[in-house]
């Protein structure tokens, strides 16, 4: 099973936030969750000890700063900086579709 980690400047609760963007990922990773998929989100603030716990995001954020946010890892391996990966392109790394989504 492959592990996706996405590094971010924050993780609203669910609820918290009016920015389409981070309430499609917020409903995308507990799909994800519920079906199985190891799927983290780490926030800065929050969390700052896993990005310097990473060596590669630790080496990113001081080569480019925080505006390189959000990084996405699959199985370590950088997949994506900067913007948030689709659904789809997420859904396809774990080869899950919509229809393993419990409705």
């Amino acid at each position: 099973m492959k592990k996706i980690e996405i590094y971010e400047m924050t993780t609203p609760a669910d609820n918290e936030t009016t920015d389409p963007e981070l309430q499609r990922l917020t409903t995308l990773v507990r799909n994800l969750r519920n079906t199985g998929v190891d799927i983290q989100r780490y926030d800065l603030t929050n969390n700052p000890e896993a990005f310097d716990m990473n060596p590669t995001v630790s080496e990113l954020l001081e080569k480019r700063g925080e505006d390189i946010l959000p990084i996405t890892l699959v199985n370590g391996t950088v997949v994506q900086t900067d913007i948030y990966l689709c659904d789809k392109d997420i859904m396809s790394l774990v080869n899950v579709s919509l229809k393993d989504f419990n409705p």
